[in-house]
């Protein structure tokens, strides 16, 4: 068993087609103690990944896979630390500080030597990711440098592969049938069945790889609902409920419907705790 730290979702934007929910089923069905989320250069899910997996009892992780300067990397939040310090990768394309977060150098199949600028980044949380097409090279480097490696195979669908196939096509804007008969060969590379392709293919050699995952799972305790401090209730002398409703005394021609939304959306405010911002805003 391993735990799936390069998860591609839906907001992968053709990267990637499972939904939240079906990875939750799955890491149920399974038992999976945690599962990260990280979607290629966003963060979008994330929300709805802390929730889906609580509901469920999954320890939910969180990341993003990133190029930078023509190189793949996974970054894992380990704490609040690491959520500021991967704004600052996202933002500025470029790493300065990896406090608080796993780093994963994900190789590609066309890359030549070990980039040694990135020894400087080697430490406890510092792994090669290796995969079906880049295993033997990881294999070399590691034992080369005496870095950790790590299963880092993308997980890309959970149900429907086609899905996949399709998305990626509307995002290409190419013909579907062909891709998909161009890439169903090896589509069980992406998914669930990953596991038990992988053991076939190198054996008990794997194993450790596996293993990994849950070291690197384990240090990540970032919760994601942390990051927005709380405001107190009495910060302003009005409330933003008071402050809508004499708006709305002197808005013209509203329909019992908006009026009605309105209403909703102000619960829905009050109840996330956001009241205050909306008020600073």
């Amino acid at each position: 068993m391993y735990i799936p730290l390069r998860v591609h979702s839906v907001y992968s934007r053709g990267k990637g087609s499972l939904t939240l929910n079906e990875l939750a089923s799955w890491a149920c069905r399974w038992k999976f103690p945690s599962i990260a989320l990280t979607d290629k250069e966003n963060l979008y899910g994330w929300a709805g990944w802390q929730r889906i997996a609580e509901a469920e009892g999954i320890k939910p992780v969180f990341g993003c896979e990133v190029s930078l300067q023509e190189k793949n990397f996974l970054f894992l939040v380990k704490n609040r630390e690491g959520y500021w310090n991967l704004m600052q990768i996202l933002n500025r394309k470029k790493i300065e500080d990896i406090k608080g977060l796993v780093v994963i150098f994900l190789p590609q199949i066309r890359d030549g030597d070990f980039p040694e600028d990135l020894l400087t980044l080697t430490g406890k949380d510092f792994y090669i990711g290796g995969d079906f097409f880049n295993l033997r090279k990881v294999l070399k480097w590691g034992n080369t440098y005496r870095l950790p490696i790590i299963w880092a195979n993308p997980l890309k669908f959970i149900e429907n592969p086609e899905r996949l196939i399709l998305l990626y096509s509307i995002r290409k804007k190419i013909p579907f049938p062909p891709e998909w008969d161009k890439f169903k060969g090896r589509m069980d590379l992406f998914g669930p069945e990953q596991e038990k392709a992988a053991l076939k293919k190198y054996g008990q050699e794997i194993q450790g790889l596996f293993r990994t995952t849950f070291e690197a799972a384990e240090k990540c305790e970032f919760v994601f609902k942390k990051v927005i401090p709380p405001l107190p209730e009495d910060l302003f002398s009005v409330s933003l409920r008071e402050v809508v409703r004499e708006k709305l005394k002197v808005i013209k021609n509203l329909s019992w419907r908006e009026r009605q939304r309105t209403r909703q959306e102000i619960e829905i405010v009050e109840k996330s705790g956001f009241a205050p911002y909306f008020l600073i805003v």
